[in-house]
């Protein structure tokens, strides 16, 4: 959303001169995309988020390992 109003604040050409009151945002509208096209892109989102989540986890277990491979070999 907040993308969105600084689009619109820059067509409406807001500035230090010509301030966004909130009389100017108001008058303001912008186009958001339907509710269902919303909710695939959060689903799709949180699928990225718990591969990036299990990728993570995979990296975090690589550390483990390698010092426990590094401890028995060099102690």
């Amino acid at each position: 959303m907040a993308y969105l109003l600084q689009k619109e604040g820059e067509n409406a050409r807001f500035s230090r001169t010509y301030r966004a009151s909130i009389d100017r945002i108001e008058g303001l509208s912008v186009d958001v995309a339907p509710i269902e096209a919303q909710r695939q892109a959060v689903a799709q989102v949180e699928q990225y988020e718990a591969e990036i989540r299990k990728a993570q986890d995979i990296i975090d277990g690589c550390a483990a390992r390698k010092k426990a491979i590094l401890d028995k070999y060099l102690n």
